[in-house]
């Protein structure tokens, strides 16, 4: 999990389908960053790579991708 713009920010890698490795859809999700703790305020899913790690990173891009556009509206 990394910070971002004041936000907890995590890319996954969820393998599809489940029984047959090999195929990775990237997940980011976005949480929350209060002193109460974190919340899950956004889910995101991205396409499909061969490697987890790819599926990963891109996960982490479409938070920041999110998160840079939700800060453009909010302005």
């Amino acid at each position: 999990m990394a910070q971002y713009k004041g936000y907890f920010v995590f890319g996954k890698a969820e393998m599809i389908p489940a029984s047959s490795p090999g195929w990775w859809r990237s997940q980011g999700n976005v949480f929350t960053n209060t002193q109460e703790g974190s919340i899950l305020i956004k889910q995101l899913e991205g396409v499909i790579f061969e490697s987890k790690q790819a599926a990963e990173i891109r996960g982490l891009e479409l938070c920041r991708q999110w998160i840079d556009k939700e800060s453009i509206e909010k302005a």
